[in-house]
């Protein structure tokens, strides 16, 4: 019995195995079938004649010549490098000039920022003079005597001990 389950196991994946390379074997014959050629794509398209083909070839010579010609014109007459490192220099001190203004404006703004935040602080360190006024206390309750804390008291309001914290 122990002999025939390997065996049953082996069979089967046998069969799977051949089942999967039919099963992909048609796709494949699907897909190369329904792969669409360029001569599909282009129905009505014709080939040039020999005549109209060297007509096109001696087109695109003559395009090629007159490149051609025109980089070796170019190539002739060189280039004014002096101009161009003064161009080059130009550029330079604009951007440099450009970047030291910025420093400065934003060293101006910083400073502006501080001595903002300094006159900020120093409202905060003075405070509002009408809360200053009003931790003085009442002109009528002695400077030594406070409110009487929750935690003296009792229940009914009355103060516990005799003293008062």
């Amino acid at each position: 019995m122990s002999d025939s389950i390997p065996k049953q196991v082996v069979a089967s994946l046998g069969q799977v195995v051949s089942e999967t390379v039919e099963k992909t074997g048609e796709n494949a014959v699907a897909a190369v079938e329904s792969v669409i050629r360029g001569e599909e794509w282009v129905a009505g398209a014709k080939s040039m004649s020999e005549q109209k083909m060297a007509e096109k070839s001696a087109i695109d010579r003559q395009k090629t010549e007159a490149e051609i010609a025109a980089l070796k014109d170019g190539m002739q007459q060189g280039r004014n490098v002096g101009q161009e490192i003064e161009h080059v220099r130009e550029e330079k001190e604009q951007k440099k000039k450009e970047e030291e203004e910025f420093l400065a404006k934003l060293a101006v703004d910083r400073q502006r920022e501080r001595e903002e935040q300094a006159a900020m602080m120093a409202v905060m360190e003075t405070g509002n003079p009408m809360k200053a006024k009003k931790r003085r206390g009442s002109a009528f309750v002695p400077a030594g005597k406070q409110k009487a804390s929750t935690a003296s008291m009792t229940q009914t309001g009355e103060f516990s001990g005799g003293k008062v914290d």
